[in-house]
């Protein structure tokens, strides 16, 4: 018998600074993937009451 195994991935990015030197449009670029990954995950963590 065949058997596949299964795999579980899981990736996870961290930013720890963002640096730029004369491009203001890379600059808002980072920023705004920025804001994405810290608004997704804010909606990914549980809520405390």
């Amino acid at each position: 018998m065949n058997q596949r195994k299964r795999h579980t991935v899981t990736k996870e990015l961290s930013i720890r600074e963002i640096t730029y030197r004369h491009d203001p449009e890379a600059a808002e670029k980072w920023f705004q993937l920025w804001v994405e990954l810290l608004t997704r995950k804010l909606h990914s963590m549980p809520e405390e009451n």
